[in-house]
């Protein structure tokens, strides 16, 4: 019930921890520097040797390369100031690669691009990585998303959810609202899976990201923002891979320790199935049942 040292006294004085020191630090250590760079380009992917060329310009950065058989979610956080004066002031876009089979991040791409550039480097990647499922938000990615689905045809692409005991998908609706209310959840499924050291990042840039990301507490920062001081880009593009799968939520990702309480998975429609229910539901209500119906309220009030 009460602190026993000095240093417990003071960690306990100052609340629980956002996200853990010691896990940030466990992450620290799991960094190494990528296996091979390569330049996203609409006819290519060529590797890149010139030191100069990858310190200067954004690139796909790769740890592990596609694997047969397995699975990759691709999340995209876009820029946030694309209309900037000053070139180097705004956040960067930013895309994460991970293994939805075990949360391990195996590649990355940073940097200030336009809306195009942006749509061909996540096209070139999504493809590369077997076909990956990509997750968007759709605030500041609109454009790069209309052109990845309109102009290079890409359909493997996240559809807006709804989050209650009945998870809704809208068909057509592209992209993760990262400014309203679904937010939350994302800061929530992005917290639990870094606390329970469920996901193994090798990215400095990005560790360190998530480091002030913690700091802050989730919340945006709305401070202007130079390249790799103190954006969220990556910790954004981070927590939009827990969704498009339930890996994240169900267990999939758990430490070996760990016990899934939830009882059954949570059930999940679309609009199809919806408007299925609701026609069924209209030509089975007949018209001596309406008549019931309006009765029953009127005798009530």
């Amino acid at each position: 019930m009460y602190p026993t040292t000095r240093d417990e006294t003071l960690t306990t004085a100052v609340g629980v921890e956002f996200l853990n020191t010691d896990t940030i630090d466990y992450l620290e250590g799991c960094c190494a520097e990528p296996v091979e760079r390569r330049q996203c380009r609409y006819d290519s992917l060529e590797e890149i040797h010139d030191a100069n060329v990858w310190l200067s310009q954004p690139h796909l950065a790769i740890w592990e390369p596609p694997a047969g058989g397995r699975r990759y979610v691709i999340g995209c956080d876009g820029a946030d100031a694309a209309m900037r004066q000053e070139f180097e002031v705004g956040s960067e876009c930013y895309f994460v690669v991970l293994d939805e089979s075990c949360g391990e991040k195996v590649a990355e791409w940073h940097g200030f691009a336009n809306s195009p550039d942006f749509a061909i480097a996540i096209w070139k990647a999504a493809t590369f990585y077997n076909t990956a499922m990509v997750i968007p938000e759709k605030n500041a990615c609109s454009a790069a998303i209309a052109y990845l689905t309109d102009t290079l045809q890409y359909s493997r692409v996240y559809e807006r959810e709804t989050f209650a005991a009945v998870v809704q998908t809208f068909a057509g609706l592209y992209g993760f609202d990262t400014k309203g209310a679904s937010r939350a959840i994302l800061v929530q499924r992005l917290q639990d899976n870094v606390n329970r050291r469920t996901m193994v990042l090798k990215s400095r840039y990005l560790v360190d990201q998530l480091r002030n990301f913690g700091r802050r507490r989730g919340r945006p920062n709305k401070q202007p923002k130079r390249k790799g001081t103190d954006c969220d880009d990556g910790p954004i593009a981070l927590g939009l891979c827990m969704f498009g799968h339930d890996n994240a939520i169900n267990g999939a990702w758990q430490p070996k320790d760990a016990i899934d309480l939830a009882s059954a998975p949570r059930t999940r429609i679309d609009n199809t199935e919806r408007a299925k229910s609701v026609r069924g539901e209209l030509e089975a209500w007949n018209e001596e049942d309406r008549f019931i119906e309006a009765d029953h309220f009127l005798n009530r009030t």
